[in-house]
């Protein structure tokens, strides 16, 4: 399905992914085709790690993921003050729930192009900070040493630096789409600051500024945010497998870019201002609970 066949009115969330595309509303959206990709990032927290995580793939693929996964709300969400929704969280914490987790996995599977996780742990920057020299202990740390901010940098930077490695799987430029409930004015400020930098690789991700909406009225969001829960429960106890690096023609696996920053990685931006990242090799995702 395109833009052009689309019918208006069926889905509120297929209709809402077009009118986005065209940046008009949907009654107009139709009349205009501009096929772009998009991103859509959640975050999530404990008391160690931070995760910030999504799912990139064309506006068509988002639509009709949107479409089938407002269908399945109904019968395997769980029902909230804004109607049915999926809450990754809400979803591990009871046997009966899990059960259902598959279902919205594949349809992740069957409408996303790749995965995109950056992760980090408090206490390493911590660490990071006791490493400075006694000279620097009372100068005011930069604005932007906030999880959230560092975690945007090493996802950006993870994609403009292995630009050539992700030829084939992305296209650029990406619109970026992340929860309302997000550091909007870090991210809207660190986005100008690191799209402002010299290097044009990082230029080219995007066009536009970030934006901002509710998760349960732009679905691909509820998507990010079981990413970005598997990711770090991941990290924090291993109780859902590691994203591994391996060459796989299984068109139900997802392609992911996994990257970590590290005690070194942080102290190095308190240093000179911009985490570096090293390479990150495409990978999957293994979806599964480790005894279940």
């Amino acid at each position: 399905m395109s833009i052009h066949n689309h019918v208006w009115g069926v889905s509120l969330a297929a209709d809402r992914v077009w009118s986005q595309v065209s940046g008009v509303r949907p009654s107009l959206a139709g009349r205009r085709l501009i096929m772009v990709m998009q991103a859509f990032i959640d975050e999530s927290f404990d008391d160690d790690w931070f995760v910030l995580g999504g799912f990139v793939s064309t506006a068509e693929r988002w639509a009709e993921f949107a479409k089938e996964w407002e269908q399945l709300l109904p019968r395997f969400g769980t029902l909230g003050p804004n109607g049915y929704h999926f809450k990754m969280a809400e979803m591990a914490s009871i046997k009966e729930r899990r059960e259902r987790i598959p279902a919205f996995l594949r349809l992740i599977e069957k409408h996303t192009i790749a995965g995109l996780t950056c992760s980090l742990r408090l206490s390493d920057m911590e660490k990071a900070k006791a490493r400075l020299h006694p000279v620097y202990k009372d100068v005011a740390l930069p604005k932007y040493f906030q999880p959230f901010t560092l975690s945007l940098y090493g996802l950006l930077g993870t994609l403009a630096g292995n630009a050539e490695m992700l030829n084939g799987l992305l296209e650029l430029p990406i619109d970026f789409y992340f929860d309302e409930n997000s550091e909007k004015t870090q991210i809207i400020s660190a986005w100008g600051k690191y799209l402002g930098a010299e290097d044009s690789s990082v230029r080219l991700l995007t066009h536009n500024t970030p934006k901002f909406e509710h998760d349960h009225v732009f679905l691909p969001l509820q998507a990010a945010d079981a990413l970005a829960w598997m990711a770090r429960k991941r990290l924090a106890d291993g109780s859902w497998v590691k994203m591994h690096p391996q060459n796989s023609d299984d068109p139900q696996i997802i392609k992911s870019v996994d990257v970590e920053l590290t005690e070194d990685n942080l102290f190095q931006y308190l240093m000179q201002g911009m985490p570096q990242v090293t390479a990150v090799p495409v990978g999957v995702i293994s979806w599964q609970k480790k005894g279940e």
